[in-house]
């Protein structure tokens, strides 16, 4: 028989090796994963036990740092005042015990040199065939490239609201996502995105958003299905909408941004050549007008196209059961079924993409945009700028000839015309020496001179005589109509003016006879 100290004894031992045996069990839920939220900050976050302790030291530079998360699901240290082009290692601790390896994982908060991105989306984890297929990915890109930062098209699990799935997610790309910051955008399996939104900061305000990256500015669309999608994420007036034309805006005015890239779910050209309608009249237009030189979106393949000067590349190879269907001759470039990942490579002098197959062997590569001026010493054909007066932004293209001596007045008078207006004018000047944009100006007008010619909405407007009193008018009902109200035409526009000055001469002439018959 045991007596009541022996007892009291053993449970204390007992206690003791049980809460010894889960610290040396420590171990995470999900995590380490980063989250850049700006260019000098970083987030490393992880998911435990409600009420473990998390702890991270961070070592680069001249200081070290410590920060204590609890609580919060997930828990992140947040890191800032971070010096670009300095790698920075970290350990994390989770109840006093460390649970990162050695060599400790490693980041760079920014960079002023060369980018490097890894694009990769449809992982679908949570099947065990796609797991394979998602695990052979991720070895791919292990020992192919160090990216800078991973950028996911969406489709991460195969049920949005399955914690399980998540932990599998994590587990599978856990070397990548704890070496460097991952920018996700939701999918259409990612659904209901609750689980998502509150797994990634960066989606905690709004499930889109935008980073810059050294040269590069990106957006992260919430566009999945923009057919059953509420109207404020893909109509023309839509909160969606608004938020992408002022933030490209503001990307355009930034100084180093040189190339502004998107990123979305729903395939922006399907495998059948169709485009969605709300991606084909809202955010295909906005792409064009702010020059964004690249749309990465999922699928179940790869392809690539050119549409209006914007390249369009479907990746989805991330795991996922591939698409067994076959595209229409013409419908892309280039179009292959495989698993696969891209790496985006960005530069000042250019940008180009290489697609990388499971086994490490890249099948495709192109260029998407070259700096004129870093080889030939010429000025681009095609450039922007951005003259801000007012909340509301109104994109229009010019087109120039060289020499074109009312071009310069004309540049000149934009600024006054955007404050007049109350609007933001997105200006892409494409200058008519180059085959691509004298292309474009055919399909708008057969009207070939004498320039400027600035297209605004449905209007064509030609040479500063019929551009410099309609101009003003054009901006303000462009920013002011419906989006699905096509604008009037130039002389409709002035056909209208002359109508309500007849109108207010004709008032004049009569007020001025009742007025002479009062006096009699």
């Amino acid at each position: 028989m045991v007596n009541k100290s022996t007892g009291f004894t053993v449970i204390l031992l007992t206690a003791a090796f049980l809460l010894f045996a889960r610290s040396a069990r420590a171990g995470l839920l999900y995590g380490p994963y980063l989250q850049s939220l700006e260019p000098d900050t970083m987030a490393i976050c992880a998911v435990a036990d409600h009420g473990d302790r998390l702890s991270v030291r961070l070592e680069g530079g001249k200081e070290n740092q410590e920060v204590n998360a609890e609580g919060e699901q997930p828990s992140c240290a947040r890191f800032s005042g971070l010096s670009p082009d300095v790698g920075y290692h970290y350990t994390l601790w989770l109840n006093g015990q460390r649970l990162t390896k050695d060599p400790s994982p490693a980041f760079v908060a920014s960079t002023t040199s060369d980018l490097t991105f890894v694009v990769l989306g449809d992982t679908r984890a949570g099947e065990d065939s796609f797991d394979l297929s998602h695990r052979a990915i991720v070895k791919s890109v292990e020992k192919t490239v160090v990216p800078d930062g991973i950028l996911h098209t969406g489709d991460f699990v195969e049920r949005g609201n399955a914690s399980a799935l998540w932990v599998n997610y994590f587990r599978l790309e856990s070397e990548l996502l704890a070496n460097a910051p991952i920018f996700p955008a939701i999918g259409q399996s990612d659904q209901p995105a609750y689980l998502m939104r509150k797994l990634f900061p960066v989606l905690g305000h709004a499930p889109y958003y935008s980073f810059t990256h050294g040269p590069a500015h990106f957006v992260v669309l919430n566009l999945w299905q923009t057919g059953s999608q509420k109207p404020a994420e893909v109509s023309g007036d839509g909160e969606q909408a608004r938020w992408l034309r002022e933030d490209l805006a503001r990307a355009r005015s930034e100084e180093g941004v040189r190339y502004l890239f998107a990123v979305l779910h729903e395939p922006a050209i399907g495998i059948d050549g169709k485009i969605p309608p709300a991606i084909r009249d809202v955010f295909m237009p906005i792409f064009e007008a702010f020059h964004v030189i690249a749309v990465f979106s999922g699928a179940h393949y790869f392809s690539h196209t050119v549409k209006n000067g914007v390249h369009y590349i479907t990746n989805g190879g991330g795991g996922a059961v591939l698409e067994t269907q076959s595209p229409a001759k013409g419908t892309f470039l280039f179009f292959q079924a495989v698993h696969h990942f891209i790496v985006l490579e960005i530069d000042p002098a250019r940008a180009r993409i290489r697609a990388v197959n499971e086994n490490g062997a890249v099948f495709y590569s192109a260029s998407l945009a070259e700096s004129s001026s870093s080889s030939t010493g010429q000025a681009s054909p095609t450039f922007v700028e951005s003259y801000h007066g007012g909340a509301r932004t109104v994109p229009i293209t010019v087109f120039f000839r060289e020499g074109c001596g009312d071009c310069e007045s004309f540049k000149a008078e934009l600024p006054n015309l955007a404050r007049q207006a109350n609007v933001t004018v997105v200006a892409t000047f494409r200058t008519l020496t180059d085959p691509e944009n004298r292309a474009m100006l055919k399909s708008l007008t057969e009207r070939e001179g004498p320039t400027p010619i600035v297209s605004i909405g449905d209007e064509i407007l030609v040479g500063l005589k019929e551009t410099g009193p309609i101009l003003e008018q054009a901006l303000r009902m462009a920013a002011s109509r419906d989006e699905k109200h096509h604008g009037w035409s130039g002389r409709w526009i002035a056909a209208g003016a002359a109508v309500v000055a007849l109108a207010l001469l004709i008032g004049i002439f009569v007020g001025r006879i009742r007025q002479r018959a009062r006096n009699r």
